[in-house]
Formats: C-alpha cells, sequence, structure tokens
C-alpha cells in the first residue's frame, strides 16, 4: 500500500478522526459543540481525482457573550510518492493499492 491521502479538516471541538488505508476521500470532522450550530464541520481530504474540501464556517447566532465558534478547517491535500528505479520504470501490481500522487525517477550513481 502507498497512500499519502489529505487528511480530515479538523471541527471546533471534535477528537482525532480515524483515515482509513482506502481510495476514498478521508471525511471532516463533525461538530461535537453545544449547540452543534456554535461550530462547523470540517472538510474532507484529497484522494485522486477528488480535491480536497473546505471546512464549513459556524451558523449559530449568538445568544450569550460566553458563545464561542468553531469553522471547520479544510481537509489535507493529496500527498506525493516518488518511486526511483534504475531504469526508471515501474508497473503497479495488481494487489496493489496506490493513493497519491505517485511519479517515477532513475536512481543516479556517483
Amino acid at each position: 500500500r502507498l497512500i499519502a491521502k489529505g487528511g480530515a479538516g479538523f471541527s471546533g471541538t471534535s477528537g482525532t478522526v480515524p483515515v482509513a488505508a482506502d481510495e476514498q476521500p478521508a471525511p471532516g470532522a463533525v461538530c461535537v459543540t453545544v449547540p452543534a450550530t456554535a461550530c462547523g464541520p470540517g472538510g474532507s481530504g484529497a484522494v485522486p481525482g477528488i480535491a480536497a474540501s473546505d471546512g464549513v464556517d459556524a451558523t449559530y447566532v449568538q445568544q450569550a457573550s460566553t458563545t464561542r465558534f468553531y469553522g471547520g478547517g479544510g481537509g489535507g491535500g493529496l500527498g506525493r510518492v516518488r518511486i526511483n528505479t534504475v531504469d526508471g520504470s515501474y508497473e503497479k501490481t495488481s494487489d496493489s493499492l496506490e493513493v497519491a500522487d505517485l511519479t517515477t525517477g532513475v536512481v543516479k550513481t556517483r
């Protein structure tokens, strides 16, 4: 597995968001504040062919001076993987999973 997909965007007071080792975008964190409208959910991380998404602003209308607002953070960008071989060729095997911006190159010697 070569996985370098973008991470999930954070949301206000949410905890960590597990990222699955698959080809799907990592979904952004959800709000756990009270009221839930005091924060916006995080954006999803990027995968090949799907860009990272923005986080969402809080929509709550302040009722008291102590209310805090948290906008959701944007999802992370797609990572890169570079594979260098003697002749610059690389062929994906049928059972491998590649979720990254993959490039190849030639190994240089001194």
